[in-house]
């Protein structure tokens, strides 16, 4: 999908919660894998880091 983007100083400060920050950017998918798709790694590096 394009036009996402993942600020990673957001996600390390917000930690867990960064679902409810790619819901406020008015991605509207089901589940986090959709909004994500193959990012998905790259959020749980930064997650896990």
């Amino acid at each position: 999908m394009a036009g996402i983007f993942f600020d990673a100083e957001k996600l390390k400060k917000s930690g867990k919660n960064y679902r409810i920050t790619l819901q406020t950017a008015k991605h509207k998918a089901k589940t986090f894998d959709e909004v994500v798709g193959k990012q998905k790694s790259l959020i749980e590096v930064i997650e896990g880091g």
